[in-house]
């Protein structure tokens, strides 16, 4: 008989028994010697901490001969961890399993079943529909799902909408997508009219095993097991598997808890998700060789050469007993105390956490790495765990080491993938000017000779920019040779940032349509409403009318126009918040109506036209098909590449004229549907030249419609709004104030004359234009935006000039990431939808040009510089 005393263990270690004799002793003693098993460290955060774990393990198997399946990695929690150990192991090439409870919620099974109650439910709401169709059981191959997701989402087909034919092409021909839409809905036909007859657990079950009999449900998941053994994805494998089977499962204990008992379809799936959402599938290892990295309860249960423990802070190793009862500590200690029998004492949570940290901390054979991140990734500061502590106090001659502490460089290296990222950091911190190890010299030399595919990935990345090419000459001329017309706008575009341009007119990429009311379908809608309302009050004498009949005449033209734009606009009527968007419109055009209204009794300028062409914008306008529209601006460019015109085109949205002593004087205004005003240091930068441009084509072409050369009055900006005013005192009459608000905005001709002409109403401040008087008659210099007229024609000149050189810069195919920046901090990259494209980055090169004030006025003579910006580092 072999007596073995209960007070000693068999481990073999030194250092690892002398953790397990003291870490939990309350009179611990030291481990005297110096040792190379225990090894204590800190980090950044909780990526560099997994990067130095790696980094061992890499050693201990190079240096030390160890198996993966030697070591463990315990991490105090999971969720912090998960990530970074599957993205630096593999980086590492370190193989190891993951031993997690995966639940399988997101499992494809789960959603299909999930997925056909919602439709039944929510009445075929289109989430449900795709989230059905993606599950790769339903009948549609992947292709056809994401053809009939594109058109569902450009049409809106929800509802009812999915057991109704799709509208035929415009030939005639049956749609393509219809086919999909058939092999759909043919499944669910006859079920949805009968679904609510289902009353019992027991029919709602049924119906599931109906579609799985239809779908052959378990042949395809028979087939997808066995398809991922054939590729090795061993653990994709068994998870399918064992869902099949806890999915029966819970169909079998619903069955048996409530078969005949009454429900409905919502509280049957509750039921069934609550179910599910219970279930987790562990997996086992499907090799036997790998590094086993797991939370501290299942690691703490075996065996290792070698144990990591990642995430040692207090939050994840120290016990909170925080575990939630309906008695406090006090009442469980009284009610044992009275021989009343419970199952968990006060202490039991904490004596049970301390017994598997012992059981953690003594399973390592022969070495222990114990680490702890000082911040978590989102920045809060962390605290170590009182177990370093003692770990410190047992071994008094290790040292606590830490990237941060400047430890040896050669602990970086590790293998191909693992030193990699160091590699990189170094050589930039050199070329940057900083000093570096020569080992790191050695170990370019090393990557250039052993390892060229990732060292010219190295070299090229050291020196790359991020910049554009000019495009070549040919193809300037495949894009722009007897081709190069352009709106205004466009050219504005240009202006913001070239790339954007070639991008958005050259290279063209389409967004994914989707159903809803665009803010430019909203600006057309509002144009249109516009146009209509000025041509009908065109005939009238606009003294007689009153609000009343404005705003009924206003509302009539609105629901016309929405109409005429419903199939257009299909997203009108597509569900009560753009039912409301409708109600909105109305509002905003009786407001905008009423005010036009109101700003046309005031002045003696008259609409002319609506809507004029220069250049032909659309072939199919009636004016323009009569004859009245402008021929477009001409830029003529030469450049080394291509010699062109530019044709200007674009579209005025109102003309109001006005003649005196034989002079006809011209207003342009334009509609916007957001704040606007002109600002010359955006018209020195081509930013906005639309006015502009625009007045220089009927001040030089206007003859052909008016019959003599119009004069300047001014340009103008109208902004579509209905604003709420707050009033605190309640002094002002709030509709005048309202009135006030929405004055055009913009540069007037400087002359008494002609501005008493646009309001006949001014006193000291006009109400209608930007204009102010002091008493003395002169103009109020810093309430008034005017310029002269040979102002304007200097302006317009300069701004021709910009338009030559921007021109030239698409022509030599320049096609720089140069987006602007205001002073403000204004950039045009915040709703830019190519920024992904583009990449825009300043550590890589690029830069914003910067629009800086004017310090000259290019309104007057002999101002010819076209001022290019500067870049925001200068």
């Amino acid at each position: 008989i072999q007596v073995i005393a209960l007070n000693e263990n068999k481990i073999n270690s030194p250092e690892i028994k002398a953790v397990e004799k003291n870490m939990f002793s309350l009179n611990m003693g030291k481990f005297q010697e110096d040792t190379d098993k225990i090894k204590i460290s800190y980090s950044l955060n909780p990526y560099t901490e997994t990067q130095r774990a790696a980094a061992n393990i890499i050693s201990l198997v190079r240096d030390h001969a160890y198996r993966w399946k030697d070591i463990k990695v315990a991490v105090g929690n999971m969720d912090t961890y998960e990530t970074d150990i599957k993205r630096i192991f593999t980086q590492y090439e370190i193989p190891f399993f993951l031993d997690v409870k995966r639940d399988i919620m997101n499992n494809p099974l789960t959603k299909y079943i999930l997925s056909i109650l919602d439709m039944f439910i929510w009445k075929f709401k289109h989430e449900n529909v795709f989230e059905y169709l993606k599950t790769g059981f339903a009948p549609l191959s992947i292709s056809q799902v994401n053809y009939l997701e594109n058109y569902a989402l450009q049409y809106g087909i929800e509802g009812e909408r999915w057991f109704r034919e799709f509208k035929p092409l415009e030939d005639g021909e049956i749609n393509p997508i219809e086919e999909c839409r058939k092999l759909f809905a043919e499944d669910f036909e006859t079920e949805r009219k009968e679904v609510s007859k289902l009353k019992t657990a027991k029919d709602i079950t049924k119906l599931i095993f109906k579609y799985f009999d239809k779908h052959n449900i378990y042949e395809k998941i028979e087939k997808e097991v066995k398809d991922f053994n054939s590729s090795n994805k061993f653990e994709e494998a068994s998870q399918h598997s064992q869902c099949w089977n806890y999915v029966m499962e819970i169909f079998e204990q619903l069955l048996l808890v409530g078969k005949d008992a009454k429900t409905t379809l919502k509280d049957y799936r509750k039921m069934l998700e609550a179910g599910l959402s219970q279930v987790e599938v562990s997996i086992i290892p499907p090799t036997i060789d790998k590094v086993e990295v797991g939370s501290i309860d299942r690691i703490a249960v075996t065996k290792s050469k070698a144990l990591f423990i990642l995430g040692a802070n207090d939050s994840n190793l120290d016990s909170k007993n925080t575990e939630k009862g309906l008695l406090l500590n006090d009442e469980r200690d009284y009610l044992l105390q009275n021989d009343v029998k419970l199952t968990k004492a006060a202490d039991y949570t904490i004596f049970k956490e301390r017994h598997m940290l012992y059981k953690l901390f003594s399973s390592p054979e022969e070495r222990l790495f114990i680490s702890y991140p000082l911040g978590a990734s989102t920045g809060e500061s962390m605290q170590p765990s009182l177990y370093i502590d003692n770990l410190k106090y047992i071994f008094p001659k290790v040292k606590e080491v830490s990237e941060l502490s400047g430890e040896e460089e050669i602990n970086y290296l590790s293998n191909y993938g693992g030193t990699y990222d160091y590699l990189v950091e170094n050589i930039r911190n050199f070329i940057d000017g900083y000093e570096i190890d020569n080992l790191w010299k050695d170990v370019y030399s090393w990557y250039e000779k052993e390892d060229k595919e990732n060292f010219e990935i190295i070299k090229n990345a050291l020196s790359y920019r991020n910049s554009t090419p000019l495009l070549k000459t040919e193809s300037v001329k495949r894009i722009y040779e007897n081709n190069l017309t352009m709106t205004v706008s466009k050219l504005e575009r240009y202006a913001e940032c070239q790339f954007k341009y070639f991008v958005e007119n050259v290279l063209k990429p389409k967004e994914r349509i989707v159903q809803k009311i665009e803010f430019y379908d909203l600006g057309n809608i509002y144009h249109s409403v516009v146009e209509k309302f000025i041509n009908n009050i065109n005939e009238i004498d606009l003294k007689l009318v009153d609000r009343v009949e404005v705003e009924k005449r206003a509302e009539e033209i609105t629901g016309r126009v929405l109409n005429e734009w419903s199939d257009k606009v299909t997203a009108i009527e597509a569900n009560y918040r753009n039912k409301y968007m409708k109600e909105k419109i109305k509002r905003v055009m009786k407001r905008t109506c009423w005010t036009m209204v109101r700003q046309l009794q005031v002045t003696e300028f008259r609409p002319k036209y609506t809507e004029l062409q220069i250049g032909f914008v659309d072939r199919n306008d009636e004016k323009a098909q009569k004859g009245i529209y402008l021929s477009p601006i001409e830029i003529p460019v030469v450049t080394d590449k291509i010699k062109e015109v530019l044709k200007l085109r674009g579209v005025v949205d109102r003309v109001d004229v006005f003649e005196s002593n034989d002079k006809l004087y011209i207003n342009i205004i334009d509609y916007k549907s957001s704040p606007n005003d002109i600002d010359l240091d955006d018209a020195s930068q081509g930013l906005q030249i639309q006015l502009i441009i625009y007045l220089k084509a009927l001040i030089e072409k206007g003859q052909e419609l008016f019959g003599k050369k119009p004069s300047i009055g001014g340009l103008f900006y109208y902004y579509f709004n209905d604003p709420v005013y707050k009033d605190e005192n309640k002094n002002k009459d709030p509709e005048e104030e309202i009135f006030k608000d929405l004055k055009l905005k913009g540069y007037l001709l400087k002359d008494e004359k002609i501005v008493r002409f646009m309001d006949k109403d001014i006193g000291s401040t006009s109400k209608v234009i930007p204009a102010a008087f002091k008493k003395n008659g002169e103009f109020y210099e810093s309430r008034t935006k005017a310029l002269t007229e040979e102002g304007f024609e200097n302006l317009i000149e300069f701004v021709y000039k910009k338009c030559i050189s921007m021109t030239e810069n698409i022509l030599e195919g320049n096609i720089n990431i140069n987006p602007y920046k205001k002073l403000n901090g204004n950039i045009p990259c915040t709703y830019c939808q190519y920024i992904s494209i583009c990449q825009f980055d300043r550590t890589l090169g690029n830069d914003y040009r910067i629009i800086r004030k004017l310090n000259k006025d290019i309104t007057a003579k002999g101002e010819d510089n076209v001022d290019e910006g500067t870049a925001e580092n200068n």
